[in-house]
């Protein structure tokens, strides 16, 4: 059995694993609180999933612009996708339901920029992120509650998970 979502530009077809969509309209969500987009779990590990789209139908080349300023400065990751990567590990911890090592995954939709910057930019990305989820202040956190961090676009994405597809509407999976 398959199981489809829609995210951002994306779709994603999950093969026979569990997989949430954490951040869903409705949910009741602690206060404070933000999460991921998907928590996929498999038997040994537990992904947490956050897509990001700059390239999506109707993004503006300023809306773009700005996105990576905030990739380049810092702010998506201080701002969104640790308070993401914490909160949802806090809330799932407290739920009891990770399962085995804990993976977080950032989707970039980096289709619509210059691919000679798209390799540079992507690994210092996922290593800037990598750190501030360890320490996000002058001490680092004593328990590591990320084991792995990944940040991959359509691409890498398919090559590292063949068996979990994503594809934009309309095209075929790369």
């Amino acid at each position: 059995m398959l199981t489809r979502f829609l995210e951002g530009g994306f779709e994603l077809v999950f093969g026979a694993v569990q997989v949430e969509k954490l951040d869903r309209q409705g949910r009741s969500l602690p206060i404070g609180m933000s999460f991921v987009d998907f928590v996929v779990y498999e038997e040994t590990r537990t992904i947490l999933i956050e897509v990001k789209d700059p390239s999506q139908r109707g993004a503006t080349p300023k809306e773009r612009q700005e996105f990576l300023r905030q990739i380049q400065q810092n702010t998506l990751i201080n701002d969104r996708l640790v308070p993401k990567g914490r909160d949802s590990y806090t809330y799932l911890h407290l739920m009891n339901q990770i399962r085995g090592r804990l993976l977080y995954i950032v989707i970039l939709g980096m289709e619509e920029y210059d691919k000679s910057f798209d390799s540079a930019l992507i690994l210092g990305f996922q290593d800037r992120l990598r750190q501030r989820l360890n320490k996000e202040t002058e001490v680092p956190w004593e328990i590591k509650y990320i084991d792995d961090v990944l940040v991959l676009t359509v691409e890498t994405w398919n090559e590292v998970f063949p068996n979990y597809k994503l594809s934009r509407p309309g095209n075929k999976p790369t």
